[in-house]
């Protein structure tokens, strides 16, 4: 009886603005590794830069996806 109730008299913290906390920075973070990926990705299609012989299939992705290839 002793450990079961320890356990169910134990003051635990109130963890719910930590999992808040920590829900919006990874959200946070999330948001702004696609901006950074997106801004990549649009001078990526800007500048050709992959190798010559994907370069069709490079074309065809970013037109697919409406990144200006100039």
């Amino acid at each position: 009886m002793g450990t079961a109730h320890q356990l169910s008299t134990m003051k635990f913290p109130d963890v719910a603005p930590t999992i808040c906390g920590f829900a919006i920075l990874i959200g946070l973070g999330t948001q702004v590794t696609l901006h950074q990926l997106d801004q990549a990705t649009a001078q990526q299609c800007a500048s050709h830069d992959w190798p010559k012989q994907a370069h069709e299939v490079h074309m065809a992705w970013c037109a697919a996806y409406g990144y200006k290839t100039n």
